[in-house]
């Protein structure tokens, strides 16, 4: 549970192996044809989005640091290191994964937590020594990984694009080419996105009067980061990497 809270204190969040092939359900992407007309980050991510669905693993570091204040001292900073691994269903707008924190094992389901989202709520359980508890809603839970259940939702924010060199690696019984994409993270870009789904959200719910207008988040607007795309030959999304800096929350950063 602390683990959810913390992610709007995070200093840096870096997500690798986001997405790892098993994508299914490659259904046709309204407007797709116009990707050929934007940047290549923007098209996997659309290629991703009309596949409607993937699984992914993914590793996360948070480090959390107390302001330099007089409340502060004697606290040092604290480092917290995360595994997930689940699916995502963007058509259905539900996710469902384990976490591991630290000590956890992923040879251990019982040594994880269950996250799920659905109809914009985020859900946790724990196992107990009897099963699998009741699940419990988080408020903004999941939003520092997935917001709105798609781990590549950060790349509505992209700027400064650098593509490199095309690189191919050896897997177990294949290689696989792939071309990296490194850019920056824009915060406001970020905040208008996040404001943008909110609303759809509301609306679709009936729980946003016609002509109100939500205010985009000044905490998301804050942020600033950057990161790197892999992309597959055949367009897809192969490896996410991201390097996000918070402000400021509760006298922590």
């Amino acid at each position: 549970m602390r683990s959810l809270h913390s992610s709007r204190r995070v200093l840096l969040l870096a997500v690798a192996a986001l997405i790892c092939a098993l994508l299914v359900g490659m259904a046709a992407w309204p407007h797709f044809a116009a990707a050929q007309e934007i940047d290549p980050v923007q098209a996997a991510w659309q290629k991703a989005r009309a596949a409607g669905a993937y699984h992914f693993d993914s590793d996360v570091i948070q480090v959390t640091v107390p302001m330099p204040t007089v409340t502060n001292v004697g606290r040092s900073s604290r480092t917290q290191t995360l595994h997930l691994s689940g699916q995502t269903d963007l058509r259905q707008r539900t996710l469902e994964m384990q976490l591991w924190a630290d000590g956890g094992s992923v040879v251990q389901s019982e040594s994880g937590l269950a996250v799920k989202m659905e109809r914009g709520r985020s859900l946790v359980r724990r196992q107990g020594p009897t099963g699998w508890e009741e699940w419990q809603e988080v408020e903004g839970g999941l939003d520092g990984f997935a917001p709105h259940g798609d781990f590549l939702a950060y790349l509505s924010a992209v700027r400064n694009i650098q593509p490199h060199a095309p690189e191919t690696r050896a897997l177990p019984g294949r290689t696989i080419t792939f071309t990296r994409y490194s850019f920056d993270i824009d915060g406001a870009a970020f905040a208008d996105f996040m404001r943008d789904q909110m609303e759809q959200t509301l609306r679709a719910r009936g729980e946003l009067p016609p002509g109100v207008q939500l205010q985009a988040s000044e905490y998301y607007r804050a942020m600033r980061g950057d990161g790197e795309l892999w992309v597959r030959e055949d367009g897809l999304p192969l490896r996410q990497i991201m390097n996000l800096t918070f402000p400021e929350q509760q006298n922590e950063f």
